[in-house]
């Protein structure tokens, strides 16, 4: 090899390294997997990133079967009670609703060996206060909520109706109804 082509092959790897060195920090381990990151839900300028959903996902359902609890908690049903969960804690607290603490929620969590991740703690605190407060009260906690809420289209979308609910994909192409006999795919129009 010559000196130009090997000049010009190091040239081209260092370019390739530098434009590809942001491309590793996002953690995939699947196949079609987003950025942890990446918003899961906008609620006025909180952020609840995908990376919070899965990990509350993951802690709260561990916490469920350490309980002996048979359901779990899907992503959407998690990423409803994160939209709100400030609020939820909050309502709680001014009604007089006894709040776990934080550390509290931790220390549980870690004599179970389950992540304390910060959203689990949260989402552990809210639905612990919610199942003790009257349909009024929580209530007032959706109500106290932000009405700027943004909805990552993995996981539904948002009205202050009907709350968070499945999206239907419009990416799935409509099925092409069959050719009568005796047409062709060529209709005679210009493509």
């Amino acid at each position: 090899m010559t000196r130009r082509p090997r000049l010009a092959l190091t040239s081209l790897a260092l370019a390739c390294g530098v434009a590809l060195a942001g491309c590793g920090s996002a953690e995939v381990t699947e196949v079609g997997q987003t950025a942890p990151r990446e918003a899961a839900a906008t609620v006025g300028d909180r952020t609840i990133t995908i990376g919070d959903v899965q990990a509350a996902t993951k802690g709260t359902n561990d916490f469920i079967r350490e309980q002996g609890g048979q359901q779990t908690m899907s992503g959407r049903d998690i990423l409803t009670t994160l939209l709100f969960a400030p609020e939820i804690i909050e309502t709680a607290q001014t009604s007089g609703v006894s709040v776990p603490s934080a550390a509290a929620v931790e220390r549980v969590l870690g004599q179970l060996g389950i992540d304390k991740a910060p959203a689990t703690v949260e989402l552990i605190r809210a639905q612990s206060v919610r199942e003790q407060m009257t349909p009024e009260q929580v209530q007032a906690a959706f109500e106290s909520a932000s009405t700027d809420i943004s909805v990552n289209p993995r996981y539904g979308t948002f009205s202050p109706e009907q709350g968070l609910t499945e999206a239907t994909p419009n990416w799935l192409a409509a099925e092409e109804e069959p050719l009568e006999p005796g047409h062709s795919a060529d209709d005679g129009h210009d493509h």
